[in-house]
């Protein structure tokens, strides 16, 4: 064979050693460069041979190769696909031992041809750990490889930190010191990283919305996602959050979409038909349609309470039950004159508990389990504990109780919803602790006489829609940080009338910080 024969990139062998190579230069037809796994070499072209190019070509040359490689590349073939095609192996490969209503709602979310689901479980029973299941059967499946979650300021690293330590995920926050630093260059900081959690009104932000609507997700997570709100304002009229904007802007272009709450169930009907809507548009109309199929509710879960516990029902009681439930047993197929016979088959009963799931009008959107149906919760039970004021405690309470009442009555009259929303956040902070208050306090007073060295200074004002995250913000620094700036601005004659409160001593907190430490009042000196 001479070098004419060869072309660069061909695989060939070199006879001498048995090594496979490839041809990477051809020099006047006489020598080869070619590279082996011992190094790259110039070699004559009689001391190699061209390899069959193909797997048949290699068959029909009597190339079949060794047994142990091919068997290792057979087995990593398997069990990629048993990976990406098995039901459980999200559960296999997270580091827990997942309770039964939680394996049930990943598997229900997972099964869907696109995993978008409102997990409203009861608090305790484990939605971060069921959305972390569902995260990890997504990936090993290769459907997922961008995720974003936003979630309560508060609850950052817990989520960072769960995810780490039950299921081996990494996760970034991203707050403003990354983007910053991923922004450099006038890129998009959301798309440098590919696991992300952020706060919800840290996402918010319209500029910060923008950048992540561009950024591609292939699944997003909102926890705390009665914050994504949509509230009905009249009988056409309604009010969006800046939160629930982004997600309606997410849903279009994200396969994956989890919203979490605890409390779809006290919202008011439209706004849970608002988080319906980010996850199945279009599964009802409109929002009347919705309600009038949401008071067939109360139907099927009267009927699938009584097949639940049909095992610790008399016979009288059994008998009540299907004449209670005849109608409705009638619609699902099943006549009176055999329904109680068909209930009193176990395998019958199973079946129609299953119908009854799939007849639910949110059974493809809404997936909710309670303690008390889950069971092995310890019973809790809740006691007033009486604490008593000594008297310049209580005098203390009562003078700043009226410098709030004074101060909100006047946001009131003003309709200053930002100044009515600090004094109210003040009063929550004076029955709880008095160092939290005198902490605030100082700010205020602080900011007070920055803005009195400073009177052109002018406060920016406060959305309604900002204003309605706030309220809902669980820290309430958060919030106050935000608003007191506002508030003092647009009123600060208030705290004229505060000045009867500073002579107040407080020796102690009954509350929960006791520091016996005087509590600084609007205009009081530092100590």
């Amino acid at each position: 064979m001479t070098g004419a024969d060869l072309s660069v990139g061909e695989r060939v062998r070199r006879t001498a050693t048995g090594e496979d190579g490839v041809v990477l230069s051809v020099e006047d037809g006489l020598l080869v460069q070619a590279a082996f796994p011992s190094g790259t070499v110039w070699i004559h072209p009689e001391e190699i041979e061209k390899l069959p190019e193909g797997p048949a070509e290699r068959l029909a040359a009597g190339e079949l190769g060794q047994l142990e490689p091919y068997g290792l590349r057979l087995q990593s073939l398997y069990l990629s696909h048993a990976y990406r095609y098995d039901p459980l192996t999200g559960l296999s490969s997270a580091r827990i031992e997942p309770q039964l209503h939680q394996v049930f709602v990943a598997h229900r979310v997972t099964q869907k041809l696109q995993p978008r689901m409102i997990l409203a479980d009861e608090v305790g029973l484990g939605k971060t750990i069921e959305a972390g299941l569902i995260i990890k059967e997504l990936r090993a499946r290769r459907l997922v490889d961008r995720v974003l979650i936003v979630v309560p300021a508060s609850l950052q690293l817990q989520w960072q930190s769960e995810l780490k330590s039950k299921f081996n995920e990494d996760f970034e926050v991203l707050d403003g010191a990354a983007l910053q630093y991923l922004g450099r260059g006038k890129a998009n900081p959301w798309m440098a990283r590919q696991n992300v959690i952020c706060s919800l009104p840290f996402a918010c932000s319209p500029r910060r919305a923008e950048q992540i609507i561009e950024a591609e997700w292939d699944l997003v997570v909102f926890d705390e996602a009665h914050r994504v709100r949509r509230s009905l304002q009249g009988a056409s009229k309604t009010k969006t959050t800046q939160a629930y904007r982004l997600a309606d802007e997410l849903k279009e272009q994200v396969n994956g979409l989890l919203l979490l709450t605890a409390t779809p169930m006290q919202v008011h009907p439209f706004e849970l038909y608002s988080l319906i809507e980010l996850v199945e548009p279009g599964l009802f109309p409109t929002f009347s349609a919705y309600d009038t199929r949401r008071g067939f509710l109360p139907r099927l879960n009267a009927l699938m309470r009584d097949l639940k516990g049909w095992n610790a029902l008399s016979d009288s009681e059994r008998a009540l039950a299907v004449r209670a439930h005849a109608e409705l047993l009638d619609e699902l197929g099943i006549p009176a004159e055999s329904a109680l016979r068909t209930i009193m088959d176990d395998r019958e009963r199973e079946r129609l508990m299953d119908v009854l799931v799939d007849k639910h009008p949110l059974a493809g959107a809404l997936v909710r389990n309670r303690k008390a149906e889950v069971g092995g919760f310890t019973a809790r039970e809740a006691r007033r504990v009486p604490v008593g004021l000594e008297d310049d405690e209580l005098t203390l309470y009562q003078d700043v109780t009226t410098y709030l009442r004074e101060g909100y009555n006047q946001a009131r009259a003003e309709r200053n919803t930002a100044l009515g929303f600090v004094m109210v956040t003040y009063q929550k902070m004076l029955a709880s602790s008095s160092y939290a208050i005198r902490q605030s306090f100082r700010r205020r007073i602080a900011k007070l006489k920055g803005q009195l060295k400073n009177a052109a200074e002018a406060a920016k004002p406060v959305s309604e829609s900002r204003l309605e995250e706030l309220r809902d913000a669980e820290e309430t620094t958060t919030a106050l940080t935000e608003l007191e700036s506002a508030a003092a601005a647009m009123h600060p004659a208030i705290e004229s009338n505060a000045a009867p409160v500073t002579r107040v001593p407080v020796p102690r907190d009954t509350g929960v910080i006791r520091r016996g430490k005087l509590l600084v009042r609007p205009g009081a000196d530092e100590d």
